[in-house]
């Protein structure tokens, strides 16, 4: 569950059922989303739904979904974002897997400051947003 307070418009979250949508409008409780509609003729619409909170869910961050962001792997294999500087941690220090997936900023102020971890695209759509002052695109599928 995400709280409308942790939301800005333009963020995309996953509905249970509509799937991947953009936040048109936001409520005390509940939020104003986009979604795709394709109609029998194969015309696709955007058709705006109201939604509780308690029924949407961000969207994880994946390799897929990060080349989605604009990140792109560099000559190491490495996914990198042109602007932001954040590690994609996939494993411990250990080498052993994790279930989670999710994106590091590491403090560059000495003494070290707490890092700040990423797990959804709102996440990093709204630390985006507050550090450059723009919108980082989603494209969608």
């Amino acid at each position: 569950m995400i709280k409308a307070t942790d939301l800005m418009i333009g963020n995309y979250v996953n509905e249970y059922i509509l799937g991947d949508v953009c936040v048109n409008e936001i409520y005390e409780n509940s939020v104003s989303v986009l979604a795709k509609h394709m109609d029998i003729n194969k015309v696709v619409s955007d058709i705006a739904y109201t939604i509780s909170c308690s029924n949407l869910i961000g969207i994880p961050l994946t390799p897929d979904v990060l080349e989605r962001l604009g990140f792109k792997y560099d000559e190491f294999n490495i996914l990198k974002h042109h602007i932001l500087k954040c590690r994609w941690i996939t494993e411990k220090i250990t080498g052993d897997k994790i279930d989670v997936c999710f994106l590091r900023f590491d403090s560059i102020i000495k003494p070290p400051m707490p890092c700040t971890d990423i797990y959804h695209v709102h996440q990093l759509q709204n630390l985006y947003k507050a550090l450059t002052g723009k919108d980082l695109t989603f494209k969608t599928t």
